[in-house]
């Protein structure tokens, strides 16, 4: 599984500045959903708990 930094994103997001904010939202989910199911499962979620804390 790939490490993706939260901070990285939200870097790359304020790129998107002109882009509506619910695009933005699409964006990143996309960025989590790694097998595209339309679903993020708990070890996406574990994954972003810990890289939180």
């Amino acid at each position: 599984m790939q490490v993706i930094c939260v901070k990285d994103i939200v870097c790359y997001l304020s790129f998107l500045e002109g882009v509506e904010p619910e695009d933005k939202l699409k964006f990143t989910f996309k960025l989590y959903d790694a097998d595209g199911n339309g679903l993020l499962d708990s070890s996406v979620s574990r994954a972003l708990l810990v890289s939180e804390y």
